[in-house]
Order: structure tokens, then sequence, then C-alpha cells
């Protein structure tokens, strides 16, 4: 087994290790999130922008807690506190958010430049406003351009956000908002947060797929069923993401200070 499989290794089991001891610590934390998210959804569209901001909330409860305790920073009551930390943490995920859509819209107008491009060459004639003509001009060869545009679009994109995984970890640990100073963090690591973050989040993918058959077999949506899935998300993916995170940076930060 190779160095990188090793890493990898070592990462996948970090995480695992996490979950045990931070739902010890930060049980309340995780349960705020949780009611918070869930009435965020109860909420809906009939308030979407409240729905919005209960689940920014539940995230900056949940992952500052988190990263608090992985820290030995203020606990807190089991894990709940709103301070400083939970400030950066949001301040971090929101400029990361911002940063994504902004990418997100450039990959867009690149996505419909190709395919008009792609379009005109293919017909002449091209009519942008008939569905008609789009699908004839798209047909054939011009398809697989067009169909490989986006993938690649989504490929750079989930790039960029593994990129900038550490950024919340380095924001708590140094106590200032660091998002794009946290890219030399990642260097070279992209593949292998994306292979540790596929394990583990396969048993809540599993969860999702059984509650998917379950309300099939209900013949409808059961609030039961959604408000365990939730309850794995807050309980068991957030706490082993955050280990596994920790794990790496902790091992990653002193080769990025000595070069």
């Amino acid at each position: 087994m190779d160095g990188t499989a090793v890493a990898i290794g070592e990462t996948i089991h970090a995480g695992f290790a996490a979950v045990r001891p931070s739902l010890r610590r930060c049980w309340a934390a995780l349960a705020s999130g949780l009611l918070l998210s869930i009435t965020g959804a109860l909420i809906g569209e009939h308030g979407p922008v409240l729905a919005i901001l209960l689940e920014m909330a539940a995230a900056t409860v949940v992952y500052g807690a988190l990263y608090r305790d992985a820290f030995g920073r203020a606990p807190g009551w089991r894990g709940l506190r709103w301070g400083m930390d939970e400030m950066r943490v949001l301040a971090s995920h929101l400029l990361i958010g911002l940063l994504m859509a902004l990418i997100s819209a450039v990959l867009f107008i690149v996505v419909g430049a190709v395919a008009l491009g792609v379009a005109r060459a293919n017909n002449p004639d091209f009519d942008g406003a008939s569905t008609e003509s789009w699908r004839e001009a798209l047909s054939g060869p011009g398809a697989l351009v067009v169909g490989a545009v986006p993938v690649l679009c989504v490929v750079l994109l989930v790039w960029v956000a593994l990129r900038l995984a550490l950024s919340p970890a380095a924001t708590v640990d140094e106590g200032r908002v660091r998002v794009l100073s946290a890219f030399d963090l990642t260097r070279g690591l992209a593949p292998k947060l994306f292979v540790s973050l596929v394990a583990l989040i396969l048993p809540l993918v599993a969860a999702a797929l059984v509650a998917g058959v379950l309300q099939s077999l209900a013949g409808g949506p059961v609030v039961g069923i959604d408000i365990l899935v939730s309850a794995a998300v807050y309980f068991y993916f957030a706490p082993a993401w955050v280990g596994a995170l920790v794990h790496v940076y902790r091992r990653r930060r002193p080769l990025v200070e000595t070069l």
C-alpha cells in the first residue's frame, strides 16, 4: 500500500473515530442544529428566507461546536455556544458560498456560450427561440461536446470546494477568517479528500436510499423517516467530516508553514 492510500485510510479512520467523542461532548449543539434544520424544512416554501436563515444558523451552531471541540477552544454547554468562533465559521461559509456562486455564474455563461457556438456551427439557420431548432442543432457529435462541458464544470466546482475544505478549520484554529489564504493547505490533496468524502458519506447515502424505499412502500413522504435521515446528517456525517478535515489540517499545516 503506497503512502497516498495510507493517508486516505488514516483520514477515513479519523473521521469515523471522531463521531463518538463529538456526540458525547457536543450533543446539545448537534441537537439544536437538527431542530433548527427541521424547523427550516417545515417552513419551506411558506417562508423561504427564514428557512435559509435557519439552515445557516444550524450549520453555524453545529460546525462551530465541532471545530471548537477539535481545537480545544471554549466548549460551551455540551458544545452549545454562539461566540466569535461561530461568527468566523459563518463568515468563512458565506465567503465560500459567494465564491462558489460567482464561479458557477461564470461557468453557466461558458456552458451557454459553448452550446450556442456548437448549435450555430451545426446549423447556420439556427433559431435560438425554437426548441426544435436547439434539438436539431445539438444532435450528433455536437451533443458530446455540449454534454461534456457541464460535466467538466461540475468537476471544477467539486475541485474548488475540496481545495477550500480546510478553510473553517484554519479559521477556528488561527482565530481569523481564512478562505483563499487557506487554498495552499489542500495543494495536491483534492483527490484524497474526495475519496475520504465518498467513504464517509456512503452510510448516509445508504440511509437515504433505505428511507426512499420505505417512503415508496408507504405511498408518500413519511415525516419520521425524513427526520431520521436529517439526524444522520447532524449526528454522524457532520462530526465524521469535521474529524477527517481536522486530521488532514493538522498534518498539512506544518508542511505549508515550512514552504
